[in-house]
This record gives C-alpha cells, structure tokens and sequence, in this order.
C-alpha cells in the first residue's frame, strides 16, 4: 500500500501533523505532496518515501489564473506519475478542481477523504487524533508530540556553521507570517510581535544575565530589516553577541540549527513549532493566537506567555479585525516583569 497525504497547511500545521504522518506510515508507504517549504523540512524523514511540492495549489479557485494551472502542474504531474499511489488521502474542504487532477492523474488510486472536526476549540493534537480516527488507523499508537529527525549530514553543517561564533546559543524568532507578507503599497505589521521597547529590555535582561551566550537571530529574508533595528538599539558591547541568520538559514537546515540552541525566545509561529519537534526549550508569545489550541508541543521545556485584551483571540475570532490590527495591545501593554519572570522560569529548567 502506498498512500498520498495531500496537505497545503503552513508550516507550524504541517510540522504538528507529524505524529499524523509516523501513524499513516505504519500500515504502508507514505507519500506528501504540499507546498513548496514542506519538501526540504520533511524529506528526511525515514517514513516518509517522497514529497512532492505543488506551489499555489489555490490557483484553480480564482477564474484569471486557470490558464496558468497546467503550466505550473506539468512538472508536478510527471513527479506524482513516478509513483503508483493505491490511495490519495485529502482532506474534506479540499478543493474539488484539485481532487479531480488528482483523480486524472491516477485513476486507479482510491481517493479518500479524512474528515476534519468542524468549530474545533481545544488543542490542534486532538484535531489530528480525530483525523487518524476517521482514517481508521490505531489511535493506541498515536504520539501527540511532533519529533522531526535530523540527518548527520545538517548536524554536521549546523556545527560547522556555529563553531566560529562560540558553544551557547538562544534563538529569537521576532516575526511571523504577517511580516513575511510582500505589501508593495505598506508596510505589514508584526502583529503577533512585541513593542520595540519590550524587546530590547528583554534581550538585554537575557544578555546581560548570560555573558557567554550569543542570540542568533531567524526569520524569513523580508524579516531582517526588523531584526537589524532591533539589533541596532542594543548597547555596543551586547550588540556583538547578535547574529542575524535571516538571509543566511534554508529550511532544511533550520531544524539542526535549532537543535544546537540551548533554547528559543519566539512569537507564536512555524519555526517555534519547528523548534519544539527538535526539542529545543522555548519562551513564545500569544497574543492574537490562542495558546490552548495551538501550543507547541515538545519533550523539552515549553514557557508560554498569553497576552491579555477583550479582542483577543483575533485570529480566530474575527480574521478581517486581525488583518486590520495596527496595535497588537494584547501583548504590547503586559509589563516588562511577565517576560522577565517567564524566562526566568524556563532558564531555570533547563
């Protein structure tokens, strides 16, 4: 039995759908086909046979880009059409034009669909156990923890890259998504981020409580000129103990680069989750997200910091009010004292 998972999530769902993915790869081979960032992050994954990336899988909903549809998905079919695939499993709100090239492209497959939880409001594991349930699959096996595995050869390259900057290392991961969004008209707003002033005082308490540690600082290329202001206002003598890995880190290095830090400062976003599946401590911010559903799940050391405002969560509750968001209050009014004692907390644990 060889199966296709279709899934087009973004990268902190696709990452904690890997307990999901181990439990499929139990009862046969295990194909991806997702995005384009998903073929680096999971293609070394033991259980994983390949995964085959489908950029703009939304394109054949909007009328204006349907002649475009068999040009980008030539390459992709003759990658798919490698395969003999005896199932293709999609999720129920997939969109039907990309089920029926799915069906074309393998009309002996079973196309079968994984029904999803309908207003799901507690923890996004329990969404992926019910998806397993309605998969058939052995739920007594099913690890809710996301474990990503890491090949000798990017451990190797993560060392090698940090041997010349010392041995201890915390991550800060500022932005998210919002802030990875091209706007050629105005600047997108770092709405699940913290105030400049509550950075600062937080990276300088970290720094200056930590004389050997060096902050490596991620996030997406578009992402650094926010990384660099920070860095920017620190005084001179902490100023050299910052690296900015923004332009410099691919994905499929990230999670061994992650693994090497002795823990991760972070918003709530895709690499925090990525940090979590390789076991790196974290301290992450929820403001307009809700830390009861998507909390990172890890064996190692999770703080979590819940911002506080009536709106909140935005994200869920209202997306138009979070696109709009252009003050963040629920986490740029908490005071200084909820970060510091945070970290406090997990420096402690570790």
């Amino acid at each position: 039995m060889h199966r296709l998972f279709v899934v087009f999530n973004r990268i902190g769902d696709l990452t904690l759908q890997i307990p999901l993915f181990r439990l499929l790869a139990q009862t046969g081979e295990l194909s991806i086909l997702t995005r384009p960032f998903g073929k680096p992050l999971l293609k070394n994954q033991s259980y994983i046979k390949d995964v085959i990336p489908l950029a703009h899988p939304t394109w054949g909903k909007f009328a204006p880009f349907r002649p475009l549809v068999n040009v980008y998905r030539k390459p992709v079919k003759a990658a798919l059409t490698q395969h003999h695939f005896d199932e293709i499993i999609v999720y129920d709100n997939e969109r039907p034009q990309l089920v029926k090239w799915l069906s074309r492209c393998f009309p002996t497959a079973k196309i079968r669909v994984a029904q999803a939880p309908k207003n799901h409001k507690t923890h996004v594991s329990d969404y992926y156990r019910y998806v397993a349930n309605s998969l058939d699959l052995d739920l007594n096996a099913y690890d809710e923890i996301p474990a990503l595995e890491l090949s000798d050869e990017k451990i190797a390259h993560a060392k090698a890259l940090l041997q010349p900057l010392g041995s201890d290392f915390i991550g800060v991961q500022m932005g998210s998504q919002r802030t990875d969004v091209f706007k050629p008209f105005k600047k997108a707003f770092n709405v699940k981020g913290l105030s400049d002033t509550q950075w600062l005082n937080l990276l300088t308490e970290v720094l200056q409580s930590e004389p050997q540690t060096q902050l490596l600082f991620h996030g997406s290329p578009r992402e650094s000129s926010l990384i660099e202001q920070c860095i920017a206002q620190l005084p001179e003598a902490l100023r050299v103990r910052c690296h900015n890995f923004s332009s410099s880190v691919p994905i499929d290095l990230l999670p061994a680069l992650l693994a090497e830090q002795r823990a991760m400062i972070s918003v709530d976003t895709g690499p925090a989750h990525i940090a979590a599946a390789v076991a790196c401590p974290l301290l992450v911010f929820f403001g307009p997200s809700d830390s009861t559903v998507y909390r990172m799940l890890s064996h190692a050391p999770v703080e979590v910091i819940q911002g506080d405002a009536p709106c909140m969560p935005c994200m869920h509750l209202d997306y138009k009010q979070f696109k709009r968001c252009r003050d963040n209050i629920c986490l740029n009014r908490l005071e200084p004292d909820v970060f510091s004692d945070a970290w406090q907390r997990l420096a402690g644990s570790l």
